[in-house]
């Protein structure tokens, strides 16, 4: 999503931040992947090297996977022992029952 943007949390005084919203439809059966740029940035790869490494992850893995399936392979591929960043990654899959209301 590309709007929406707001400073990062914590980054300012409370108060002083403005928060923007964003809306976007999921389609049933969908993923949703939040993660921190520690997954996706370290001193070594610049975080558009890191996304792209994401996104082929991503690729890679089987369509069927499960949000805990995923999370624990994007870990494997993506963090090394020597992470110097914390990493924090939340997969909900939107459920096809969720296009009923």
């Amino acid at each position: 999503m590309d709007r929406g943007a707001s400073p990062l949390i914590g980054a300012l005084a409370p108060g002083m931040a403005r928060r923007g919203e964003a809306a976007e439809a999921l389609a049933p059966g969908s993923l949703l992947l939040l993660y921190t740029d520690g997954l996706v940035q370290t001193r070594d790869h610049g975080i558009d090297q890191g996304i792209d490494r994401l996104c082929a992850a991503l690729g890679a893995l089987d369509p069927s996977a499960g949000p805990e399936q995923v999370c624990d392979a994007l870990t494997d591929e993506l963090v090394g022992p020597d992470q110097d960043d914390d990493v924090a990654l939340l997969a909900v899959h939107i459920d096809r029952a969720a296009d009923r209301q």
